[in-house]
């Protein structure tokens, strides 16, 4: 389970793309001044969106190629 946060399109509004469990989850802009450390308030946040094989191979793409902009949880 991890989130990529990165420079989203909205002037200081990161985006998220969130992967739970092997899934996609969703993905959404995130109020700038806050610290995620707990996925229940990330998800507070972000719309969820359907899963298919070419979204999580994108995105774990993107993680490996960015791990600076990858966040783990348990």
């Amino acid at each position: 389970t991890f989130a990529i946060i990165d420079k989203g399109v909205k002037e200081k509004k990161p985006l998220c793309l969130l992967m739970e469990k092997g899934s996609f989850w969703g993905m959404g802009y995130l109020p700038a001044d806050q610290t995620f450390v707990d996925i229940n308030t990330l998800k507070e946040h972000i719309e969820p969106f359907s899963d298919n094989d070419f979204i999580r191979k994108s995105v774990h793409a993107f993680a490996s190629a960015h791990p600076g902009k990858t966040i783990f949880f348990k």
